[in-house]
């Protein structure tokens, strides 16, 4: 009987989408925040060549500093 307890949590979870929204009903990325965004900690190396950028839509990305160029 303990069996079926357990599967059926597992039958759900394979159905559910891994995307989590805050202030937001309904996700469309993986992190879908309506608000402000704080990243306390980002990887880095030696050098730093890379900037976070958003679109008009709000998605963020990595760029390269170099695709800038220089003034």
């Amino acid at each position: 009987m303990k069996k079926k307890y357990i599967f059926i949590p597992l039958a759900f979870s394979i159905f559910t989408s891994a995307q989590v929204g805050i202030n937001t009903e309904e996700p469309t990325k993986t992190l879908d925040i309506n608000g402000e965004l704080r990243v306390r900690t980002l990887p880095s190396g030696d050098v730093i060549d890379d900037i976070l950028v958003s679109d008009i839509d709000g998605n963020v990305r990595k760029v390269s500093r170099n695709s800038f160029g220089t003034g």
